[in-house]
């Protein structure tokens, strides 16, 4: 039971982390219109009318 209760703990720990994380990156999108473009772009591949978007993928080993 220890054992389980430490790994609980752990988890809590990640995941308190991880909401901090999104927490902050909400607020960074709903706040911060640089950052609202950035994931436009990297999200929705988004441009403006004046450039040229390239998508550079990596070849995987089977194809």
């Amino acid at each position: 039971m220890n054992n389980e209760f430490k790994d609980l703990k752990e988890q809590q720990e990640f995941y308190k982390a991880e909401i901090e994380k999104d927490s902050t990156k909400v607020y960074n999108l709903n706040n911060n219109t640089q950052e609202q473009e950035r994931f436009a772009r990297e999200r929705f591949l988004m441009k403006k009318d004046n450039e040229d978007l390239f998508i550079i993928r990596e070849k995987k080993d089977n194809e």
